[in-house]
């Protein structure tokens, strides 16, 4: 039953309440970073997560780095709640340059120019 004379909040879509306040959603993370390792980190990383004790297996067939960590998130290994696990393996891959996407937040541009309020 709809209430008379207010008017509803307006329905946004979830990639454009992301794109408003400057985040990125996990699944586009996960675009980003898995799209920088090379095929020999991707190795790696599959050896390091299958071997981990507990590890289900299964990780070495992953042919990209978004389907590695899309593995993860199914595994419940990564989620956005929990990226820490991401962020160890990447320390020991020494990709820090890849650290700060781990934030989902966007980096704004600087002006040089001073702003005066």
């Amino acid at each position: 039953m709809a209430l008379s004379g207010s008017t509803p909040a307006p329905c946004w879509e979830e990639d454009e309440c992301l794109d408003y306040y400057g985040m990125l959603s996990l699944h586009r993370m996960f675009e980003v970073v898995g799209g920088q390792l090379t095929e020999c980190e991707l190795e790696l990383l599959a050896f390091l997560l299958d071997e981990a004790p507990g590890a289900a297996g299964g990780l070495a067939r992953a042919r990209s780095g978004l389907e590695l960590l899309l593995e993860l998130e199914r595994r419940g290994q990564c989620d956005e709640s929990n990226l820490r696990l991401l962020g160890q393996l990447l320390r020991v891959l020494a990709r820090h340059d890849l650290l700060p996407h781990l934030a989902r937040k966007r980096r704004r541009p600087v002006s040089p120019e001073r702003y005066s309020y």
